[in-house]
C-alpha cells in the first residue's frame, strides 16, 4: 500500500519512517545476532551505571567547589563556569553524537567516548600534586620552638618584629600562589571539556540501543531502570563528597578537625573513584559485537527494502530544516520549553548552591553540608516515581496534566518564600567599612603594630567572651597562648579569646531542611506529566526531535548560564575576601553577609518559577482555546495516524 507520510508499524509498536532505522518484532531483534538475553541485560545494567556515575561526578563537583575556592583562590564565579563548561561541550556535541552514533556499534561509541570522563577524572587529580600547598610564613609568625594548637603553629599571634621578613617575600609568595591558582583552573576547565565530551553518548545512544534490542514487553521496564539509576546518582555524588571531604588532603593525620577553616578535606580522592569505576565499566561494553540496524524505507508497493547507509544520510539532512522550522512555528512547544527552561534554574539557585549554603549559612562542616544536601537528591526519586503514578492512577489528559504542573509549581513557590525567611544570625566580625576603599577592614588601631595578614592561611578566627569574631589571634592583638586560651589580648577588653567563630544559636537547620524536603518532593511531581505535555503537543514523527531540541534549549538556557549567574550572586553577598600577600589581588570568600546570601540566591529562583508558572498559564490557555474551537490536541503523525496506529485524536 502506497504511502507518502511516515508508517507505522503495529508489531513493533514504534513509527518506521523514512530515513530512520527500521524497527522490527521483539522476535527479530535477536535472531541471527549471537546475542543473548543476558547480553541486553548486561548492557542495560552497564548502561546505567554509566548514568549512574555520570550523575556521581557531576554532582561530586558541586560538593566539593567550596573547598576548590579555599584550596585555589578561586571566585565562585569560576568556580560556576567551570561546572558550565561541561554543559557547554555537552551541548555542542550531544546532537552529532546522537545522529552519527546511529551507524557505529552504540555500546562501543560509549564505551571509546567515556574514556574521555575518565582521562578528565584523573587531569582533575592533578593540580593536587602539580601544585601543592605553600609553606611560606605570613607576618606574626612566632620565630623558634612555636607551641601548637589543634595541629595549628601559632603563626598568627601579634608581633611586630616580622614586617620586614614579610615585605621581602610579598612579590615571590602573590606571584607563586597567582601562578598555581590561574593554572589549577586551567586544569579544571580543560578536565570539564572532557567529561562533557564523555558523557554525551550515555543517553543519546544507550536509550536507543535499549529501545532497538530489548523485547517489547521489557523494553519500558529496561528504561525505567536506566532512568532510576540516573536519578540515584546525585544523592550518591554528594555522600562520596561529604567522605573525601571529612578527610584530611594529604590523608595524613592531623589534629585539624573538618570544621575548622584551616582543614581542607580530600577533595581529589572521589575522581580517582569515579575514574576507577568508569573505566571498568567500560570494558564489557567493548565487548559487544560490532554492527548497527539497517536502515529502512517503504516502497510504493507496500515492501521494505534496506537503505544505504549515505541515502539515509543525505534524507535526514534533507529532512532536518524543515522539521526544525515546524517546532518552532509550534506555540504550545516553545511555551512547554519555556517551561523547562525556568524550572531548571532551580537546579543552579538551590541544588547546586546548596552545600555551600547550609555550610555558611548554618555553621556546618564540609563534610555534614554535604550529606545534608543529598536530600533533595532522595526527593527527586520519591516526586519523579510519584509523579508517574499520580498521572496513571487518575488517568489525565493533557489539560490535566498541565494543571498538575501548575499546582506543583505554586508548592514549590511556596516553599521557596518559606525557606527564604528562615534565618541565621550573622557572625558579628570585628572591622569597620573603609571609607576610602568601601571595603571592609579588619585593621583597627589597637592591631595595625602586629603586621597581621588577611591570607586564606592567616584566617584563624577566635570569639570573645562579647561574641565578636575576630579573623586571627593577630587581629585581635593577642600575644600570647596557653591552656587553649589566647590571653593579652589587645583589642578584648578582658584580654582573652578562645579559637573559633563566636556561634549564636540558631534552630532554623531542621524547618529549612523539612521544608526543602518537601517542596522538592512535590517539585519533582510535575517530572512526567511535562513529559507527557510535550508528547502530546507535537506530531508522532516529531517526538524524539523535540525532546532533542528541548535538551538542547535547556542546556543553552539554563544550565550553562545558571551556575554563573548564581556564582556572581553568591559572590556579591561576599563581606571578606582574601587577600594575597595583603595587596588587591582577591582570592575566595571568608566571610559572607548570610542575609543577601539567603534572599539573593532564594529570591532570584523564586523570580525564575514565577516566570516558569505564567508561561504554564500561557499553555493551559492555548491548550483549552484549542479545545473550544473543536482543534483538539493531536499527537499524530502527518498522515492523521495516531500512536495506536488508526486515524483519531487524543481527548484533553
Amino acid at each position: 500500500m502506497a504511502d507518502d507520510g511516515p508508517r507505522y508499524d503495529e508489531e513493533a509498536d514504534s513509527p518506521a519512517r523514512e530515513g530512520q532505522e527500521a524497527i522490527v518484532p521483539a522476535t527479530e531483534k535477536t535472531s541471527g545476532s549471537g546475542e543473548s538475553w543476558l547480553g541486553i541485560r548486561c548492557f542495560v545494567a552497564c548502561c546505567s551505571f554509566m548514568l549512574f556515575m555520570q550523575m556521581v561526578f557531576t554532582v561530586y563537583i558541586v560538593s566539593i567547589m567550596r573547598t576548590l575556592e579555599r584550596r585555589y583562590s578561586l571566585s565562585s564565579k569560576q568556580t560556576g563556569f567551570i561546572l558550565s563548561i561541561n554543559d557547554i561541550v555537552h551541548m555542542s556535541v550531544v546532537v552529532f553524537v546522537g545522529y552519527f552514533g546511529k551507524r557505529a556499534c552504540k555500546p562501543r561509541a560509549i564505551a571509546a567516548l567515556n574514556l574521555f570522563t575518565v582521562a578528565g577524572c584523573l587531569l582533575f587529580v592533578a593540580p593536587y600534586f602539580l601544585f601543592p600547598v605553600t609553606t611560606y610564613r605570613s607576618p606574626g609568625h612566632v620565630t623558634g620552638n612555636a607551641t601548637q594548637n589543634n595541629g595549628r603553629t601559632l603563626d598568627t599571634l601579634c608581633n611586630t618584629d616580622t614586617m620586614q621578613e614579610y615585605v621581602a617575600c610579598v612579590a615571590q609568595e602573590q606571584r607563586a600562589v597567582r601562578d598555581s591558582s590561574r593554572a589549577a583552573y586551567g586544569v579544571f576547565l580543560v578536565a570539564q571539556i572532557l567529561t562533557g565530551l564523555g558523557g554525551s553518548a550515555n543517553i543519546a545512544l544507550g536509550f536507543s540501543y535499549i529501545d532497538e534490542h530489548a523485547p517489547r514487553s521489557k523494553s519500558t521496564l529496561y528504561l525505567g531502570i536506566a532512568t532510576s539509576m540516573f536519578a540515584m546518582g546525585p544523592m550518591s555524588g554528594l555522600f562520596l563528597g561529604a567522605l573525601t571531604t571529612r578527610l584530611p588532603e594529604n590523608l595524613q593525620h592531623s589534629d585539624l578537625k573538618p570544621g575548622d577553616p584551616a582543614f581542607i578535606g580530600c577533595w581529589w580522592l572521589g575522581f580517582v573513584v569515579c575514574a576507577v569505576l568508569i573505566a571498568i565499566c567500560c570494558v564489557p561494553l567493548f565487548l559487544f559485537p560490532d554492527r548497527a540496524i539497517p536502515q529502512s524505507e517503504t516502497s510504493a508497493d507496500g515492501e521494505t527494502r534496506i537503505v544505504p547507509l549515505a541515502q539515509g544520510f543525505a534524507v535526514r539532512v534533507k529532512e532536518f530544516l524543515p522539521s526544525l522550522r515546524a517546532l518552532l512555528k509550534n506555540t504550545k512547544y516553545i511555551t512547554c520549553l519555556l517551561v523547562g527552561v525556568c524550572d531548571t534554574y532551580i537546579v543552579a539557585g538551590v541544588f547546586i548552591v546548596l552545600p555551600r549554603y547550609l555550610e555558611v549559612h548554618f555553621h556546618l562542616a564540609a563534610y555534614r553540608a554535604n550529606a545534608l544536601a543529598a536530600l533533595p537528591g532522595v526527593s527527586g526519586i520519591i516526586g519523579g516515581l510519584a509523579g508517574g503514578v499520580i498521572m496513571s492512577r487518575l488517568k489525565l489528559k493533557t489539560k490535566g496534566a498541565v494543571r498538575f504542573m501548575m499546582f506543583s509549581t505554586i508548592v514549590v513557590m511556596c516553599g521557596l518564600a518559606i525557606i527564604m525567611m528562615l534565618s541565621c544570625p550573622q557572625e558579628n566580625m570585628a572591622g569597620h567599612q573603609d571609607v576610602v576603599t568601601n571595603k571592609f577592614s579588619v585593621v583597627e588601631q589597637c592591631n595595625a603594630n602586629c603586621s597581621c595578614s588577611t591570607e586564606k592561611k592567616s584566617f584563624s578566627p577566635v570569639c570573645s567572651a562579647g561574641d565578636i569574631t575576630y579573623f586571627s589571634p593577630c587581629h585581635a592583638g593577642c600575644r600570647s597562648f596557653s591552656n587553649g586560651t589566647f590571653s593579652d589580648c589587645q583589642c578584648i577588653e578582658d584580654g582573652r579569646a578562645t579559637a573559633g567563630f563566636c556561634h549564636r544559636g540558631c534552630k532554623a537547620l531542621v524547618p529549612y531542611l523539612t521544608v526543602t524536603f518537601i517542596a522538592f518532593v512535590v517539585g519533582s511531581l510535575d517530572k512526567v506529566p511535562k513529559t507527557f505535555v510535550l508528547f502530546r503537543i507535537v506530531s508522532a514523527e516529531e517526538k524524539s526531535f523535540a525532546i532533542a531540541i528541548n535538551s538542547f534549549a535547556i542546556n543553552l538556557l539554563s544550565l550553562i548560564p545558571g551556575p554563573v549567574i548564581f556564582g556572581a550572586l553568591v559572590d556579591s553577598s561576599c563581606i571578606l575576601w582574601q587577600r594575597i600577600c595583603s595587596t588587591d589581588t582577591r582570592g575566595s570568600c571568608l566571610l559572607y553577609d548570610t542575609a543577601s546570601f539567603r534572599l539573593l540566591t532564594h529570591g532570584v529562583t523564586l523570580v525564575f518559577m514565577l516566570a516558569s508558572l505564567g508561561f504554564i498559564g500561557v499553555l493551559y490557555a492555548l491548550i483549552r482555546k484549542d479545545n473550544v474551537n473543536g482543534n483538539d490536541i493531536q499527537c499524530v503523525d502527518s498522515k492523521g495516524t495516531s500512536e495506536h496506529g488508526v486515524s483519531t485524536t487524543t481527548k484533553l
